[in-house]
């Protein structure tokens, strides 16, 4: 982590091929609870009960857009499918809004899976389909090959949809997307810098992911790099000191 004065840096680097960059815009805003951030994939975010960063993202061609949460915790993506059943204080999707709808370049695999969080959890059957950052209709990086995700039948706290940026788990069906972008070279470098920005109130401009570089223009220069927890599911290692 790098301080500044008008926010922080985090700085996340995975080995592998490389090619482009892209950038998102975020956004913080004050709610009814304290800590609470959400970020936006190149749009703006609106921020609510918990630490957040969410995005736009399409599956499916024709397009089917979706706003999920930016999670650095998980490693998996999954979105609400239509006809799913939810509940929780974070719920408004199920059954019908903004759920994935399996179109013509669909492929069921007929894999169930279930995901766990500190708060929450999700259940349903993994699918094969095109992905897409960015809103549809608008500039778009899209993947060349199709994405495995889980499509969530049953959801609970929370039906918006996750993708993971933790690093990817063994033997797992799903596909992690920053690992599948580095693998498909449409990035310059296999890191994303994550830069939240200090302000009191509500902002639109709370803060910058960079995907594929380093943040040049928000954060300081690196100091040096350290290693990763071994065998840990998180990004994740050790501290000697902060100040």
């Amino acid at each position: 982590m790098i301080s500044r004065p008008a926010g922080w840096c985090l700085l996340f680097l995975v080995c592998g091929v490389y090619s482009a960059s892209f950038k998102v815009e975020v956004q913080r805003v004050l709610t009814n609870k304290s800590s609470v951030i959400y970020d936006v994939y190149g749009q703006r975010i609106n921020n609510r009960h918990d630490m957040e960063y969410r995005g736009r993202i399409t599956l499916g061609d024709p397009p089917q857009q979706f706003n999920v949460v930016f999670d650095t915790g998980s490693s998996m993506i999954w979105v609400p499918k239509e006809g799913c059943v939810s509940t929780g204080p974070m719920v408004n999707k199920c059954p019908n809004t903004d759920v994935y709808r399996p179109g013509a370049t669909a492929e069921n695999t007929g894999i169930p899976f279930r995901v766990e969080y500190g708060t929450g959890a999700a259940i349903g059957t993994y699918y094969k389909d095109v992905f897409a950052f960015g809103a549809k209709g608008g500039k778009q990086l899209k993947f060349k090959n199709k994405v495995t995700f889980g499509a969530g039948e049953q959801m609970q706290f929370t039906d918006e949809g996750i993708l993971g940026l933790s690093f990817p788990k063994p033997n797992d069906p799903a596909t992690n997307i920053f690992d599948e972008a580095v693998k498909e070279g449409i990035m310059d470098k296999p890191i994303f810098t994550a830069y939240l920005k200090k302000c009191d109130g509500d902002c639109d401009d709370g803060g910058v992911i960079t995907f594929g570089d380093y943040d040049k223009e928000r954060c300081c220069n690196v100091k040096g790099y350290v290693d990763i927890i071994p065998n840990s599911i998180h990004w994740k290692f050790k501290l000697d000191g902060a100040r």
